[in-house]
């Protein structure tokens, strides 16, 4: 996941206004267990796209997850 990460975010440094990588980089973050900056990733994924349904998703998961 952590070679993912490098990737993805090298990625939004090329393309920051991209919410498709953005919500990759929750994703990879998901992956890891790292709550916090798949949360943050996944809120700026909606920011540039707030039709993104699976960060949408992916916020209430993670919501749950962090209440267990």
């Amino acid at each position: 996941a952590n070679g993912a990460i490098k990737i993805v975010k090298y990625g939004v440094l090329l393309m920051p206004n991209d919410a498709d990588l953005y919500d990759s980089l929750g994703e990879a973050y998901m992956k890891k267990e790292d709550y916090e900056n798949s949360t943050l990733s996944y809120k700026k994924s909606l920011v540039l796209d707030p039709s993104n349904k699976n960060a949408s998703n992916m916020l209430v998961k993670i919501e749950a997850v962090q209440k267990d």
